[in-house]
Parts: structure tokens; sequence; C-alpha cells
């Protein structure tokens, strides 16, 4: 982040001071916005500030962290946080890191609202605050809301943001993923309708590759690219078609946005109740199929990626593989498992520990043991508080033999992990409740 930029702005010009509001027709208590702006505004940009060294995908959580607690007491604290964000934005080069996680954080922050309808319109008039087409705008709400991308949308947008002058400089709000991802999803659908298919393929390629350098030939390339994977997928019904189109798919992880297509067209396929799509009969003769190893390609290529990656496996191992043995559905599970390891190598680590850790009373003791043993074995020391508590949460149901059968050195890393957790060394100011949990866990596997 350029901090000699945002030093330089005057915090009292980011927002515009409220108006006191008419106490008569407002809650009863005044939000903290009113009590003290100018102090709510000060902490608020200096949260900001320190954004830029978040990774992507530990976002969610640092909005959760640092912006829930003064941003989303009520309406006026979130439109104003919402509106300080928008600030930002604009007097921050677009493209720059630090403008993405904007970006993302003010996405994420209205997921946190109670009353979602009425953040979503506070965002709307927020995040397009410039000169915009109403039937435009109208258009890109209604796909926000609704998670789908009609055909007459898409010609409207498609339209706009080629040929009208206000539209060709606005591309980035193609690319917000809110809007992008229902536009994406469906050109890769199982149910897709050809009507329209050209026009969208081509406002995916505007979205993902204009306004950049050589951007004519980029959006060329992409759309050609784009092409390409949507006759590939609508022909491939079965994991065993996919076989037989190996080198187009391929070619289609190379650009993030048809390896995100890719994923898209994946995840419905492969979530479809019972095993339409891939007989996992056929995992236990030939191990891994390459259509799960090209997700393992694109989440090390594509860091924005990995949470989709992830939802996918979360779904897999959530599903009932009682139809088979138990001995194929344990062995199905720890592949899966073992997958959502292979994302903590990439980077993707505190989001992953974090679902495991919630349901961590839900997983099997066979299969948690093997996932917590070799999360350990594989992290590197010295252990942060961060990580230490999801761990402890996936250790708490295991019983005191379940690391009985693992090798030795796998053992060794556990003993290692609750001697650094409980060391006096540490200054991590564990909570009482904490602190009862690590020294029982200490008890039970030493």
């Amino acid at each position: 982040m350029d901090m000699d930029m945002d030093m330089d702005m005057d915090i009292d010009d980011a927002v515009p001071v409220p108006k006191q509001p008419d106490v008569q027709n407002s809650k009863p208590s005044i939000p903290t916005v009113y009590n003290n702006f100018k102090t709510w505004n000060t902490a608020i940009v200096a949260k900001l500030q320190k954004l830029d060294g978040v990774r992507d995908e530990d976002i969610k959580q640092w909005v959760v962290d640092n912006l829930r607690p003064i941003g989303c007491l009520d309406t006026y604290n979130y439109f104003h946080t919402q509106y300080l964000i928008a600030g930002l934005y604009r007097q921050t080069g677009k493209n720059s890191n630090w403008a993405k996680n904007l970006r993302r954080v003010s996405q994420e922050l209205m997921e946190l609202t109670i009353d979602k309808q009425d953040a979503q319109s506070l965002n709307e008039v927020i995040r397009y605050d410039e000169s915009i087409a109403p039937n435009i705008l109208r258009s890109l709400t209604e796909i926000i809301n609704s998670r789908k991308a009609t055909v007459g949308d898409i010609t409207k947008l498609h339209t706009y943001f080629t040929t009208d002058a206000v539209g060709q400089k606005k591309l980035h709000l193609l690319r917000d993923y809110s809007v992008l991802e229902p536009i994406l999803v469906g050109a890769f659908s199982r149910t897709r309708s050809r009507e329209g298919m050209a026009v969208r393929l081509q406002l995916i390629a505007l979205a993902s590759a204009g306004g950049s350098k050589d951007a004519e030939a980029n959006v060329k390339l992409t759309e050609d690219a784009l092409k390409e994977l949507e006759a590939t997928t609508g022909k491939v019904l079965s994991a065993t078609q996919f076989s037989q189109n190996v080198p187009e798919f391929l070619r289609a992880i190379e650009l993030p946005v048809t390896a995100l297509g890719y994923i898209f067209w994946l995840r419905e396929n492969v979530l479809q109740p019972g095993d339409q799509f891939y007989d996992w009969k056929l995992y236990h003769q030939n191990k891994a199929p390459l259509m799960f190893d090209l997700l393992d390609e694109i989440a090390v290529r594509y860091p924005s990626h990995r949470s989709y990656i992830a939802e996918i496996w979360y779904s897999l191992l959530r599903r009932d593989f009682s139809i088979y043995t138990p001995v194929l559905a344990i062995e199905f599970k720890e592949y899966l498992l073992d997958r959502l390891l292979f994302l903590l190598k990439t980077g993707y680590v505190m989001p992953v520990l974090r679902v495991m850790a919630a349901n961590a009373v839900h997983v099997d003791e066979k299969l948690m043991t093997h996932f917590v043993s070799n999360v350990l074995f594989e992290v590197e020391t010295p252990f942060t508080r961060e990580l230490i508590l999801p761990v402890a949460r996936m250790l708490e149901p295991l019983q005191p033999t379940a690391f009985k059968h693992c090798r030795t050195d796998k053992q060794a890393a556990v003993v290692q992990f609750l001697d650094a957790a409980n060391s006096p060394l540490n200054d991590f100011r564990y909570n009482p409740e904490e602190s009862n949990l690590l020294r029982s866990l200490v008890e039970r596997f030493k």
C-alpha cells in the first residue's frame, strides 16, 4: 500500500460529516458514528491502512475481527463505513492490491450485516455513485441479488460496456465477483441455454481482459479460450468422457477466468446426487482422477480460486458414501482430506483449519486423526495462537489412543505441538476455557 498517498489524504474529507438524524424518527440509541464521528473515522482508516498485508483467503476473518465491531452496529454505521471504503477506493489506483482488498472488504462487510436486503440497497448507492444508466444499474443489481444473469441482462450489459463511452471506462463493475460469478456460472451450467451464449462469453472475456495492455488481443485470446472450454464441457457428461478431452482441459487452466469456469463446471457435476458424473468405485481401481488433479494445479496458480476449490472438498466430505463398504468410504474421505492438506501447502491455511475445527465433532475419529497428525507433521514452528486454537478443537473429540497407530514421527509432532501450546514461555493469553482445554489435551495424549 502507498502509505504516502494514504497519509496525505485529509481524513475528514474522506467521508462528509453526517447530519444529525431526526431523533423523533430514528432509533433511540444513536450510533457511535454520531457520538464522535472524527474518532470513529480515524479508527476505521487506521484499520484499513493495515489491510494491504492481509492475504486474500484471510480477508473474511479480518473483517469479522476488525470492522464488524464498529462498522455493523446498525444501518448508520454500516452506511458510513461503506461510504468511507468507497471513497478510499476511488482515491487509490484501482488495480493496486489495496484497492482490490478494499472491494473484497466491502463485499464481506455486506455479508455480515443483519439486514442483507437493506445492506445491498445501500451498497448499490455507494458502489455505483457515478453516472450510470438506470437500466444498467437495475441489471447489475438484479444479477447480484438473484445470483443469476438472464439473456436480457447479458445483452444489455454487453451493449453498454462495449459501445457506451461511460461504460467502457467502468469495466471494474463487471470484475466484481458478485457480478462476474453468476455470469460465469451460467456459461458452464449443465442446464445452460445456447441462447445468447456468444454474447455472454464475449462479456466475460471483456470483464477479464478488457482495459489491460494490448486489450483487444487479450480479449480475443480469452474469448477463444472460453469458447473452447464451453464447447468441451458441453460434450463431457461423465468422468469417463473427461479422459478423452484432457488437452482441452489442460489449456483451460492456463487463464484465471477459464480456470474458474472449469471449477464451476466441475463443482456442479461432481456434487450431483449419486454417482451420475463420477463413479467412486473407479477411484478404488484407478486412484485419483485427473479432473481432481487439475484443481490442485489451479490452487497453486491462482490463490483467489482456493476458496472455491475448498468448498468442493468440504461438500464431498459431507457426502453419504454408505452405499460402499465402510473401508471404501474411509478411503474416499481420506483422499478428500489429503486434498485439503494440499491446499494448506499452497498457503490456504487458516480458512481450512477453522472449517475443520468447527466440524470436528462430526468427523470420524480415524479421519480426524489422519488430518490433524498430518497438519502437525507438516506445519513449521513456532506455532501461533491462531493456529493452536483450531488444532486444539480438532484434537478435543479424539480418544487417548487415537494416534497409537500413527508413525512415530507423527506422534512426536503431536507431543511437540502440545508442549509448545502449553509452554510458559509463550504470551498467548488464553482465556480460562482455552487454558483448560489445552491442559486436558496434554493429560490425554502425553
